[in-house]
């Protein structure tokens, strides 16, 4: 009686073999179509649609040229650089690190590791900047700020504002992230972001009882940091050069943030 059942059990195996093959299931005229990997990899679809970037328009069966037993394991996955190529960043070895899932490639935990060489390849113009303008953050990796592709962390994680209340809106307006020195401005920077570190001169300027005191301190210092004007740029020439006899004017007036007339 069980050697019965095992021969019909064996005979079933066989009619079920005969009917996949049949069907064209193992046949080489099989065709696997997108709306089929949907079927068993949702996931993947699912991640794909969502982050899947350029890679979303090439359709599962334009890097997955078939699926096994149809080809081998080996064939499923194809190699980056079959598609990727051309450009400096197509260069670089061990996609992976980065990369870690081709269905979602711009989503990129950078949390670990030292990332540099790897970013420069594509972020040309902010490795420039960070050579051209050297300052402790041309030092750090790249994901020391960046843990992932796109995040841009606020200034005061790291940094304290030079007066309180400031936000990291407030850090921008003088500090680029890749060029922090030079500091750059706009005419809209209130005094008291730069009497916060020349508090001598704010009081200074707070005391004189003329024109100067109304001013703002980027009505002068315009554009960048450290820039000083000259007193001509705006008061031309107002003493007969007689009177002046090739003196300056502050050999006179002591200090545009605190005039003697």
């Amino acid at each position: 009686m069980k050697g019965r059942v095992r021969l019909e059990w064996i005979y079933l195996l066989v009619l079920a073999l005969f009917l996949w093959v049949g069907n064209g299931y193992g046949a080489e005229s099989a065709k696997l179509t997108n709306a089929d990997c949907i079927k068993c990899h949702k996931k993947e679809v699912s991640q794909i649609n969502a982050h899947g970037g350029k890679h979303k328009l090439v359709g599962c069966l334009g890097c997955h040229k078939g699926h096994y037993p149809m080809i081998p394991f080996s064939k499923m996955i194809p190699k980056c650089s079959e598609c990727h190529h051309g450009k400096p960043h197509f260069k670089l070895s061990h996609c992976e690190r980065c990369h870690s899932n081709p269905h979602e490639p711009l989503v990129m935990n950078l949390a670990k590791g030292y990332f540099k060489k790897e970013c420069m390849t594509c972020h040309k113009k902010e490795g420039e900047e960070l050579a051209k303008y050297p300052t402790k953050h041309s030092k750090l990796a790249c994901n020391t700020c960046h843990v992932q592709h796109g995040y841009i962390p606020p200034c005061l994680r790291c940094h304290k504002p030079h007066l309180a209340g400031q936000t990291n809106k407030d850090c921008k307006l003088c500090h680029a992230a890749h060029r922090p020195v030079p500091v750059t401005y706009g005419m809209n920077i209130p005094n008291a972001y730069c009497t916060a570190c020349h508090s001598k001169i704010g009081k200074m300027l707070a005391s004189t009882h003329t024109k100067h005191r109304k001013l703002k301190c980027v009505f002068c210092h315009r554009g960048r940091h450290k820039i000083i004007p000259s007193c001509e740029a705006c008061h031309g020439e107002p003493h007969p050069m007689v009177m002046v006899k090739g003196k300056k004017c502050l050999d006179c007036h002591m200090d545009a943030h605190a005039l003697i007339k």
